[in-house]
């Protein structure tokens, strides 16, 4: 009896070790989040219906490199929502977001660094910690779809302040967008307002004009504009 049990336990023991944890993620789970978020920055075409297809409902992002260059305080969030991420990413140029490797993938985290060479040819090397939640369940897509619930990302901002430092030629102030945006995307916008642009949640409009001379609309806010 004890030899029938003790076979039972080693054999549902050898079972659990070998069959794959579904509330986890697999590497190759890993990989793609990795990938697909790499990129919604990479794409000449960023809409809200790709970053929803890639971001939790529920979404914040932390960056004390962005928070530096915002003027926002160390260990703020960054962004507080995933509709605050959409509308600041329209503003941002496409930079195509190259990840070196995939780091670590943990249960429901991945750790990742990542290469991105803007048009003045300066480099911008980063790290970024994506978690990770299964939202199957929520959307009816059934176990296994995951999406990025939380990052926290780290970069070399100066090397981006220098590189906004050839092209942009005005200071902006914004007194409000929408909660969680910082003030940061105004001035990427006034960077890259050449080509014009609207975000698709109609809270930023950057209208096309001559370097130096950026016009943006915000329904329900002010916006100032310094020479430097």
């Amino acid at each position: 009896m004890l030899r029938k049990a003790l076979i039972t336990y080693l054999a549902s023991l050898a079972l659990a070790t070998t069959t794959p944890n579904i509330w986890c993620l697999t590497p190759r789970d890993g990989d793609k989040l990795a990938r697909d978020y790499a990129a919604l920055f990479s794409s000449s075409t960023f809409t809200s219906a790709q970053a929803c297809s890639v971001l939790a409902h529920d979404f914040t992002e932390t960056s004390d490199s962005i928070n530096a260059i915002s003027g926002l305080p160390s260990g703020n969030v960054t962004y507080e929502s995933r509709e605050a991420f959409i509308a600041a990413q329209v503003c941002w140029p496409a930079v195509a977001m190259d990840v070196v490797a995939v780091v670590a993938v943990t249960c429901d985290t991945v750790v990742l660094r990542w290469t991105q060479r803007w048009t003045d040819g300066t480099e911008i090397a980063g790290v970024s910690i994506l978690v990770a939640e299964d939202e199957g369940d929520r959307n009816g897509e059934g176990e296994g779809a995951w999406k990025i619930r939380r990052v926290y990302e780290e970069f070399n901002g100066l090397a981006v302040l220098g590189s906004f430092g050839e092209v942009v030629g005005i200071q902006i102030e914004v007194d409000h967008v929408i909660p969680g945006m910082p003030r940061h995307s105004a001035a990427a916008a006034a960077a890259f307002a050449g080509s014009g642009g609207e975000d698709p949640l109609g809270h930023l409009k950057v209208l096309p004009s001559s370097l130096g001379q950026v016009s943006v609309e915000q329904p329900s806010s002010s916006v100032t504009q310094h020479p430097i």
